[in-house]
């Protein structure tokens, strides 16, 4: 479940947003780290399928461009496209070690936390963003869910499935149905939609 707190930040984050660049990263080899591609897939599917006129209707005029990049464990490789897309808001997703309670999602500072654990994603990301930075002008939203396992091969569990759909119903509903047919995937390979099916919970 995501703290009321968690939501007022990414709402208060995002309310103006224009264009907005996603980028889910991890490896869908090794159990929880495949949380920021996950909440990528399950997002597109909020966007294609939600038709609730209720939802967030101080977004409807807005209709926020929307680009989903898959990273998988290379995310520097999308520099060139995220580049091209020129957005506004960049939100990078992925499995990070919080020191919290498995399933945590979380808002982190990377300027303020040299000492997090991103895995093995912490420098090309920071990389990235910086290179990224020196050419366009965007505001960094980086969102980390804290993962339970990640041996090779294990299954995602039922921890951080509950988070990927929290997180990605959330921002379903920031960015608002009306915005579908403005999401447009690209990048890497995205998961299989076998995998999200086998997610606990489902």
């Amino acid at each position: 479940m995501i703290m009321p707190r968690l939501k007022h930040k990414l709402h208060a984050l995002l309310k103006d947003a224009v264009r907005v660049a996603i980028v889910g990263i991890g490896s869908d080899l090794r159990g929880d780290d495949a949380a920021g591609m996950l909440v990528l897939e399950h997002l597109r599917e909020c966007l294609k399928t939600s038709s609730n006129p209720s939802m967030n209707k101080s977004w409807r005029s807005k209709k926020p461009m929307i680009k989903l990049f898959n990273g998988g464990t290379a995310p520097e490789n999308l520099t060139g496209e995220i580049r091209c897309f020129k957005p506004g808001h960049l939100i990078m997703i992925d499995a990070v070690d919080l020191a919290k309670k498995a399933g945590t999602i979380e808002l982190v500072d990377l300027q303020k936390t040299a000492n997090t654990v991103f895995l093995t994603h912490k420098l090309p990301v920071k990389l990235m963003i910086d290179f990224l930075a020196a050419e366009i002008e965007f505001i960094t939203i980086f969102i980390g869910i804290q993962p339970k396992n990640l041996d090779f091969g294990a299954p995602v569990s039922s921890e951080v499935a509950r988070a990927v759909r929290d997180l990605g119903d959330l921002l379903a509903l920031i960015f608002n149905a009306s915005a579908r047919g403005r999401c447009y995937p690209a990048g890497r390979r995205k998961p299989s939609r076998q995998r999200l099916q086998e997610l606990p919970g489902r």
